[in-house]
């Protein structure tokens, strides 16, 4: 947390690098540390939660893989379009990783992908105030299951809809809920 605070408002070199070294380092060690594990089940059920800090600035990669540059002082364009650019790569990345996902447990996985939050520098270039709450929710489930919520449930309620669906719960759902722990306007 420290470098980051110091590569986002200080802008010293150094921190900033480290920074970028440790996104990179963070995200590779998740893609390469969970699938041996999901290969090696002894057919048990288990939960995996993999946390990728992607596409979370920095915004280090273009969507073909190639280094991004600048990665510091962009213009509200330019940040539009490395975020672009680096969401791409993160798609590319995601979508391999659940196809292997699908391949090693043959289909019999229930794999759930969500965002946290979705792109949050809309406000400075006149988007809607609402595009910060665009997360991404897709779930897979395995044939037999029926999914038990709609398309317009929140996060709130997603864990909730698939432990009813699987009938290891009766679960009420709760108000569907949005919240941003911080202003748009103090980035």
């Amino acid at each position: 947390a420290l470098p980051r605070y110091f590569a986002n408002r200080i802008k010293w070199p150094y921190f900033f690098n480290r920074w970028v070294k440790e996104s990179i380092a963070y995200n590779e060690s998740v893609f390469r540390d969970t699938l041996p594990k999901v290969l090696a089940d002894n057919h048990r059920p288990d939960c995996y939660y993999a946390h990728f800090n992607m596409p979370h600035e920095p915004f280090v990669f273009s969507a073909g893989g190639e280094p991004l540059q600048p990665l510091t002082g962009l213009t509200m364009e330019q940040y539009k379009r490395n975020y672009l650019s680096y969401l791409q790569y993160t798609n590319g990345r995601i979508l391999s990783y659940v196809d292997q996902l699908l391949r090693v447990t043959r289909g019999q996985a229930i794999i759930i992908l969500v965002s946290d939050h979705g792109f949050r520098g809309g406000a400075e270039a006149g988007m809607k105030s609402g595009v910060p709450f665009s997360c991404l929710q897709a779930c897979y489930l395995p044939e037999g299951i029926q999914r038990s919520w709609s398309d317009s449930t929140t996060q709130v309620n997603l864990l909730r809809g698939l432990y009813n669906s699987m009938h290891i719960a009766s679960l009420p759902f709760l108000r569907d809920t949005l919240f941003l722990p911080y202003s748009v306007k103090d980035r």
